[in-house]
């Protein structure tokens, strides 16, 4: 996940599924590594585009959130908060 734009990519595209090549033959580097990247920038839907996007709408939105939207549907995306919450203690109050 990135949480940058690519520069020089098409406008609005937000998922890549991506290889490695050799720049000189063109051939794949090795045909079983593919990289999946997700441009969070370039996801630009809002709460009445969303399906199944929903995931993307809140990891893209999540820093800015207080509270998780009422589309979302509380028993799949209510333990987020406090995931994250816990997850910016320092090391010791982990532990603890």
């Amino acid at each position: 996940m990135l949480e940058f734009e690519l520069g020089e990519t098409e406008l609005g595209k937000y998922f890549y599924d991506v290889a490695l090549y050799y720049k000189q033959s063109n051939h794949a580097f090795y045909e079983k590594l593919d990289y999946t990247l997700l441009v969070l920038p370039n996801f630009k839907k809002n709460e009445a585009d969303i399906k199944m996007d929903m995931w993307l709408y809140l990891l893209k939105k999540m820093s800015k959130l207080d509270k998780i939207p009422d589309f979302l549907d509380r028993r799949v995306w209510g333990l987020i908060p406090d995931i994250c919450e816990v997850e910016k203690l320092a090391l010791e109050d982990k532990m603890a």
